[in-house]
């Protein structure tokens, strides 16, 4: 549901990860209720601001989600996205007998 919202919103999602069902490092309430365990996911994604907003909208009256963060990583893609590393060209060597993979 939150990545369909920033992609409607004009965004673009990255990653999504889902790390388990975990125990919480403390007992936390929410909607009225105690939580010990939940599941852990992370979101990499690019939008505006007003649409982290209503996202945020979104996550505080979603009774499934216990606690969320939003933290930003970069002004722009160059300050995010790495680029792919340059080709090195190593010059291959012979194995010697003393070579732990001389065969």
């Amino acid at each position: 549901m939150s990545a369909m919202h920033v992609m409607n919103e004009g965004g673009v999602v990255r990653n999504i990860q889902f790390d388990g069902t975990k125990t919480l490092p403390e007992r936390m309430r929410r909607h009225k209720q105690y939580y010990t365990i939940g599941d852990y996911w992370k979101m990499d994604f690019d939008t505006s601001p007003r649409t982290l907003r209503t996202l945020a909208g979104i996550m505080r009256r979603d009774h499934r989600v216990i606690r969320w963060t939003m933290l930003k990583l970069g002004e722009k893609a160059e300050d995010v996205v790495t680029s792919p590393e340059q080709t090195v060209e190593r010059q291959s060597t012979t194995p010697s007998i003393n070579s732990p993979f001389w065969l």
